[in-house]
Protein backbone atom coordinates (compact mmCIF):
# COMPACT_ATOMS: atom_id res chain seq x y z
CA UNK A 1 0.00 0.00 0.00
CA UNK A 2 2.93 2.31 0.13
CA UNK A 3 3.04 2.79 -3.61
CA UNK A 4 -0.20 4.23 -3.96
CA UNK A 5 -0.20 7.59 -5.23
CA UNK A 6 -1.30 10.80 -3.13
CA UNK A 7 -4.70 11.07 -5.13
CA UNK A 8 -4.99 7.48 -4.86
CA UNK A 9 -4.13 7.57 -1.07
CA UNK A 10 -6.65 10.19 -0.78
CA UNK A 11 -9.87 8.30 -2.67
CA UNK A 12 -8.51 5.69 -0.73
CA UNK A 13 -9.22 6.79 2.51
CA UNK A 14 -12.85 8.78 0.96
CA UNK A 15 -13.78 5.33 -0.04
CA UNK A 16 -13.26 3.68 3.03
CA UNK A 17 -15.07 6.32 5.37
CA UNK A 18 -18.23 6.10 3.45
CA UNK A 19 -18.11 2.41 3.35
CA UNK A 20 -17.98 2.57 7.46
CA UNK A 21 -20.30 5.47 7.61
CA UNK A 22 -22.75 3.18 5.12
CA UNK A 23 -22.01 0.30 6.74
CA UNK A 24 -22.81 1.90 10.45
CA UNK A 25 -26.43 2.17 10.04
CA UNK A 26 -26.91 -1.70 9.30
CA UNK A 27 -25.71 -3.18 13.01
CA UNK A 28 -25.31 -1.75 16.66
CA UNK A 29 -27.55 1.45 16.57
CA UNK A 30 -28.04 2.18 13.49
CA UNK A 31 -29.27 -1.74 12.79
CA UNK A 32 -33.38 -0.39 13.99
CA UNK A 33 -33.45 2.37 11.09
CA UNK A 34 -32.10 -0.01 8.49
CA UNK A 35 -34.49 -2.64 9.50
CA UNK A 36 -37.28 -0.06 9.05
CA UNK A 37 -36.44 1.04 5.84
CA UNK A 38 -37.55 -2.15 3.68
CA UNK A 39 -36.07 -5.11 1.25
CA UNK A 40 -35.80 -2.84 -1.76
CA UNK A 41 -33.72 0.43 0.03
CA UNK A 42 -31.56 -2.37 2.30
CA UNK A 43 -30.76 -4.28 -0.89
CA UNK A 44 -29.69 -0.84 -2.07
CA UNK A 45 -27.81 0.00 0.65
CA UNK A 46 -25.92 -3.49 0.80
CA UNK A 47 -24.79 -2.91 -3.20
CA UNK A 48 -23.72 0.68 -2.35
CA UNK A 49 -21.26 -0.92 -0.06
CA UNK A 50 -20.25 -3.86 -1.73
CA UNK A 51 -19.80 -1.19 -5.00
CA UNK A 52 -17.48 0.81 -2.56
CA UNK A 53 -15.44 -2.18 -1.55
CA UNK A 54 -14.65 -3.19 -5.02
CA UNK A 55 -13.65 0.43 -5.47
CA UNK A 56 -11.67 0.44 -2.58
CA UNK A 57 -9.85 -3.63 -3.52
CA UNK A 58 -9.38 -1.79 -6.76
CA UNK A 59 -7.85 0.92 -5.87
CA UNK A 60 -5.20 -0.93 -3.51
CA UNK A 61 -4.62 -3.35 -6.16
CA UNK A 62 -3.47 -0.50 -8.77
CA UNK A 63 -6.35 -1.11 -11.09
CA UNK A 64 -8.43 1.25 -12.86
CA UNK A 65 -11.18 3.22 -11.01
CA UNK A 66 -13.38 6.33 -11.65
Amino acid sequence: MADLRHQDQNELENKATQLRSLLSICFGVGHQAFDGIGDANREGIMWLAYSLAEDIERIVEGGNHD
